[in-house]
């Protein structure tokens, strides 16, 4: 649940889906502007006005004119001209629309994946955390047996150096996570802060069932293979 609200917050606010949203109206736009073509197309033109007709001379007769004219013209598609313009316009919006679902996939993918990573940086970042407890008990151990004169200051040193090691790895490990829950911030629309964890990542792991095959219609409904197939058919 917590992926899917970032995806849908995502899908929302980024930029680019919104430019390919717009596109797509522009082609639908110029679309319908095409078929069009295929009805008659009427212009009406009035002109109204007051005028004076001489009758006799010194005695002017004045009368309201009005004129109305009207041009009906069709063109009949007979090379096909109009039929293959508006073939054309719809592979184009066609094409536009796979596009955006091009779009909007790849930003998904960017989002799942930039989630995952966070996730399993979480992890790492546990896994070290136990490791410098276990090595901080195990010094404990060393400096006591070192008191005792069971082991030399070297062997002590050694134990301090593997203490300061785990350290070190939390704290780019903490560096890590914090980059990366800025970016997928900025990728979801949102300014730099801490992103919602959810479920452990080992119990949503655990519920996928990865199929051994896939079939190869999946590459027949990728949007962009579908995008240059609707373009190929618009040329």
């Amino acid at each position: 649940p917590a992926l899917q609200a970032l995806i849908d917050t995502a899908v929302q606010n980024n930029r680019d889906v919104r430019v390919a949203i717009a596109t797509i109206n522009e082609f639908r736009a110029e679309y319908g502007v095409s078929k069009g073509a295929f009805y008659p197309q009427i212009n009406g033109v009035v002109n109204a006005g007051r005028e004076k007709i001489v009758l006799v001379p010194g005695q002017n007769e004045a009368f309201n004119a009005i004129q109305v004219t009207a041009n009906l013209q069709w063109e009949l598609d007979f090379w096909g001209r109009i039929r293959r313009n508006t073939q054309a316009a719809r592979a184009e919006y066609l094409a536009s629309e796979e596009g955006r679902r091009s779009v909007v996939l790849t930003l998904v993918s960017d989002v799942a994946t930039a989630y995952l990573q966070l996730r399993e940086l979480d992890l790492d970042l546990e896994i070290s955390e136990r490791t410098l407890a276990s090595r901080q008990e195990t010094l404990k151990l060393a400096l006591r047996r070192y008191q005792q004169g069971l082991i030399s200051e070297l062997d002590v040193r050694q134990f301090e150096s593997e203490v300061d090691n785990s350290a070190v790895s939390i704290a780019d490990f903490q560096r890590q996570i914090a980059q990366q829950e800025n970016a997928l911030s900025v990728l979801v629309g949102h300014a730099p802060a801490r992103v919602a964890r959810g479920q452990s990542l080992t119990d949503v792991l655990g519920t996928f069932v990865i199929p051994t095959e896939l079939p190869a219609e999946l590459i027949a409904r990728r949007p962009d293979v579908r995008q240059a197939e609707e373009a190929y058919v618009a040329a």
